[in-house]
């Protein structure tokens, strides 16, 4: 896995490991942020409105944002690995550059969103919907992304070492320049799709 966020690799034994919440409200957060700070692992926010916040550069990691609304929240650069985001509405969020190992998106709607050289090394977003999302240099290396639907997606440029396609919808994407080695894309349809220069195929 690769980050372009500055925080430190998380190995995936440590995301597994038991969570301690830390409580925290809103105003909370993001007095603390205003004033400089950007560390905030753990912090229990379920269910938080944080729709259009600004917390670019964040260190969220294993935070608990279950059900919050994140919707346009400006999260570029954020470190979310290992971060509960079940049931969290993500639209319109910004997400390009963002950190999210081994983080489970699974059925979640990303449509249209904004995750150029985002890494989702490992992660789990079988049966999500990323049509038309933007995901140009992102590191999706060992990702399962089964039964995706990525059609029209812009995966130009993408690590897609070892990932799970199989089922997935790839038509009409833009995998131009993408890294499909040792990818599994059995029974993936990739009419249409731009492959001008993948590797792998």
């Amino acid at each position: 896995c690769t980050k372009n966020a500055s925080f430190p690799l998380i190995p995936p034994q440590i995301i597994s490991q038991p969570f301690h919440f830390l409580d925290m409200t809103v105003e909370e957060l993001l007095t603390r942020y205003a004033a400089g700070e950007r560390a905030f692992p753990e912090a229990d926010l379920r269910g938080a409105n944080l729709r259009g916040a600004n917390l670019r550069g964040a260190n969220l990691r294993r935070a608990n944002l279950c059900r919050d609304d994140l919707g346009e929240a400006r999260l570029f650069e954020a470190d979310l690995s290992g971060a509960d985001l079940k049931q969290a509405n993500l639209a319109g969020t910004y997400l390009a550059g963002a950190y999210l190992a081994g983080i489970d998106l699974s059925g979640v709607d990303l449509s249209r969103i904004a995750m150029r050289r985002i890494s989702l090394c490992i992660a789990d977003l079988s049966g999500a919907n990323l049509s038309d999302t933007n995901l140009s240099d992102a590191d999706l290396n060992g990702a399962n992304l089964c039964e995706v639907n990525l059609c029209g997606a812009n995966l130009c440029g993408a690590n897609l070492i070892g990932a799970i396609l199989s089922g997935a919808n790839l038509s009409k994407a833009n995998l131009s320049r993408a890294i499909l080695s040792d990818a599994n894309l059995n029974g993936a349809n990739l009419s249409d799709a731009d492959l001008n220069g993948t590797i792998g195929l």
